[in-house]
């Protein structure tokens, strides 16, 4: 928005496509913050450093979501948004040499895998140790994520 002066005194992006977006989807975007960075520009000056982070936030939003996509393809999984508008992610992981089958609850941020990666589980069958959640946890995150 620029005032009768022609000077800067907002930057707003609108996603066409935003209210038909998944609400994983919205949340992690939401969570992202880049509106709010692009609405604290009060100068031309300072647009290109806002865009550029803006722009490096929503990408790591992609990377998160074509990470969730990727664990679809192996687990049975479920994306869902908790009251407080967190992004989780709950996978089943069936291990049949170790006979057991758990749901892992992935809560996912968007800054991942930066931070670290809070998880629960819930055991479905068999018996599964501290180690065996975490090796699943580690099995199913970028880079041997760190534990909370």
């Amino acid at each position: 928005t620029l005032s009768p002066g022609g000077a800067l005194t907002s930057v707003r992006v609108t996603d066409p496509v935003m209210g038909d977006r998944p609400a994983f989807d919205q949340a992690l975007i939401a969570q992202c913050g880049f509106q709010d960075i692009l609405q604290g520009v009060k100068s031309a000056r300072n647009l290109p450093p806002a865009l550029e982070e803006a722009s490096f936030r929503l990408g790591r939003v992609q990377g998160v979501l074509s990470e969730v996509e990727a664990l679809s393809a192996k687990h049975l999984t479920r994306k869902t948004v908790t009251k407080e508008g967190s992004a989780e992610v709950t996978l089943t992981v069936v291990n049949v040499a170790s006979n057991y089958k758990l749901n892992l609850t992935l809560a996912v941020p968007w800054h991942y895998p930066s931070g670290r990666l809070e998880h629960r589980h819930e055991v479905l069958f068999g018996g599964v140790s501290e180690e065996a959640v975490q090796d699943a946890v580690t099995a199913n995150s970028a880079g041997g994520a760190r534990w909370r």
